[in-house]
């Protein structure tokens, strides 16, 4: 436990004593105010962690303004009273007070109070890390997600439910760093892009001569992940037979590689995600019940944009802020994007951002707002592109096709016309040509 610096505002030498006594026995400092006055010359020059407050002191109830004062100052505030009464218990906590204790307590209630001081700063530190990586005014939301980052039952997994683009992958980060710190392992794999044989040796890895092209052992994902949190995206994509390995391999943390039959351990946790309905799937046959009932332990679902449109601009604030131009929207052009339903979520909001950026705009007004339907189309998932070729034609279509490729080029670039050369293998007055080309079309 961490040691902690506590004021102990009190006027009873006998309290005094007493509670000095109990709480350096647990190897915190303590330091004592008597009165209203003491307490917040205290509170003012020197940084507290917690404050234990008697509510009557020296014949007046000046603890309450203790109270407050000290929830002002960041300090977490405890009443420690002989009062018992519903209307003290009520103004106490109203005061700002977060936990309040009669002062006929036992130690057990000391050191719940400990407990829940560091989990009130452990969900303050998560609070404040989810605000750097994900952007949401939904309460509801945003307490899922904390309640999620403090679970430390290592054999529940967590499934991730929402439309592709609303920030899956970034929650599953997130959470594996609250549980398991920035050096554990994090491993993340889409399952709908690898053949069901690939796959297998992906997660499992194989031995030598496991099948044709296996020249050396490889390790999988599963032993790559030992002590860490694998991710696996698209769960709904995995074939009848990955999906009966994995239930495997949830339930008993062992598995084989291919071409082996001695089983390995790894103490893994285990995060999933689908863009996907589940329920219709299994309904349809198509993934295993015994295996969403094994991964919906925990079903945390991310709302599509269009059901948080209160986020559209909080999240444009976020990312403009990481770029080093500095772009202003005018109000607007705010309320245009306000009202797109930004089928492709947080990801096309990136994407317009980098056509600004390519466009070189530094005021973006409402006609510089630009919304191409076929971009998102294209960035769909692959089953969409034929439709969409057969619709408009090959060359409407490759064009568009070097227009999104353009704009991962740039964003990964950040921006640099020599990192899209390298990319295409082109000049750089070629691409020149080409971002001028498709930004006079509006493809980008």
């Amino acid at each position: 436990m961490r040691k902690l610096k506590i004021l102990l505002v009190e006027d009873n030498p006998i309290w005094q004593t007493r509670f000095t006594e109990e709480f350096r026995s647990y190897g915190h400092k303590v330091d004592l105010a008597p009165n209203k006055a003491k307490a917040s010359t205290l509170i003012k020059s020197k940084i507290y962690d917690l404050a234990f407050i008697d509510l009557d002191l020296n014949g007046k109830l000046d603890g309450f303004a203790i109270v407050k004062n000290s929830k002002a100052k960041g300090i977490y505030p405890v009443v420690l009273s002989s009062f018992d009464s519903k209307e003290k218990i009520d103004k106490a906590y109203n005061a700002g007070a977060l936990n309040y204790i009669h002062k006929n307590y036992d130690s057990n209630e000391i050191k719940m109070v400990f407990s829940k001081y560091f989990e009130f700063m452990n969900e303050n530190i998560f609070s404040e890390s989810l605000d750097k990586v994900f952007q949401t005014k939904d309460t509801n939301l945003k307490d899922q997600i904390l309640n999620l980052s403090s679970l430390h039952l290592p054999d529940i997994p967590i499934l991730i439910s929402g439309q592709s683009g609303v920030g899956k992958t970034t929650i599953a980060k997130f959470l594996a760093e609250c549980w398991l710190g920035k050096d554990a392992p994090f491993i993340a794999v889409n399952c709908s892009q690898f053949s069901d044989s690939l796959l297998e040796s992906e997660l499992f890895g194989h031995k030598v001569g496991a099948f044709t092209g296996a020249t050396t052992d490889k390790v999988g994902l599963f032993g790559s992940v030992d002590g860490g949190v694998l991710f696996l995206d698209e769960i709904h994509a995995l074939s009848s037979k990955a999906q009966q390995k994995i239930l495997k391999v949830i339930e008993e943390k062992v598995f084989s590689p291919l071409g082996s039959f001695t089983p390995q351990k790894s103490k893994f946790r285990l995060i999933t995600a689908t863009n996907e309905n589940l329920i219709e799937l299994v309904k349809r046959d198509k993934f295993r019940l015994d295996l969403y009932a094994r991964l919906n332990c925990y079903n945390l679902k991310i709302p599509a944009l269009k059901d948080r449109p209160e986020d559209i601009e909080l999240i444009f604030d976020f990312y403009l802020n990481q770029n080093s131009l500095k772009i202003s929207v005018t109000e607007k052009a705010m309320n245009k994007l306000k009202k797109y339903e930004w089928p492709l979520n947080t990801r096309e909001i990136k994407s317009q951002i980098d056509t600004w950026l390519i466009k070189g705009k530094t005021i973006i007004d409402k006609k510089d707002v630009l919304f191409n339907p076929l971009k998102s189309d294209i960035s769909a998932s692959n089953s969409q592109h034929y439709k969409l070729l057969k619709s408009i034609g090959i060359d409407a279509f490759l064009e568009q096709i070097e227009a999104e490729l353009l704009r991962e080029a740039f964003r990964e670039g950040e921006g640099s016309k020599k990192h899209i050369a390298n990319v295409f293998q082109r000049s750089q007055s070629s691409i020149s040509y080409l971002l001028s080309k498709h930004a006079e079309k509006g493809n980008l």
